[in-house]
């Protein structure tokens, strides 16, 4: 379904968007602190949003087996290869996050 492409392509930018507000986050940390937690914030919005658009995925998928029975092999084939994808990439990013927070 295209739906669940078009969503984990959101994902994707949502999580790289977070690690890249992350990454400045820890470099303006020492010289402008506030600057620094404007992006730690942003990056907790867009892990926020990307956990959102999991749900909207998992709902789909949900809705799509009430309806219709087991969803298409392929269909599931691409959910979980993006979704192992995403959750490693998020999992590595929470860390940077939480690596922010605890320092």
């Amino acid at each position: 379904m295209k739906i669940i492409q078009k969503l984990s392509e959101q994902i994707e930018e949502e999580i790289a968007d977070a690690k890249k507000y992350i990454k400045c986050a820890f470099t303006m940390k020492e010289d402008h602190p506030e600057i620094s937690r404007t992006y730690y914030n942003l990056a907790l919005q867009e892990l926020e949003h990307s956990s959102m658009l999991h749900d909207a995925v998992t709902d789909v998928i949900k809705r799509y087996k009430e309806e219709n029975g087991e969803p298409p092999e392929g269909m599931m084939v691409l959910y979980n290869y993006m979704h192992k994808r995403e959750m490693k990439d998020y999992d590595k990013v929470k860390r940077m996050v939480d690596d922010y927070k605890n320092s």
